[in-house]
């Protein structure tokens, strides 16, 4: 039985997190040929204070963008 441990930063929705478990459990039922009823699924959420990229405390840096990230295709 497939456990699977999704650690992500304090924030996201319940919506969201019900989202990812429904398509996560797909994925696993269709690649590895899990029963549905039998892959479990857990989410950590990880507090902003708790976490660290590029030498700061993400609690401290300011939000991501939501513009799409660069393909390097733009203006081709």
């Amino acid at each position: 039985m497939p456990f699977i441990h999704v650690e992500v930063l304090e924030g996201l929705s319940t919506e969201k997190k019900q989202e990812l478990v429904k398509e996560m459990t797909d994925m696993f039922v269709r690649i590895a040929g899990a029963p549905q009823e039998r892959v479990f699924i857990f989410f950590e959420d990880l507090k902003r204070d708790n976490y660290a990229r590029g030498g700061s405390l993400v609690s401290l840096l300011p939000p991501p963008s939501t513009a799409p990230a660069a393909t390097g295709n733009e203006g081709k």
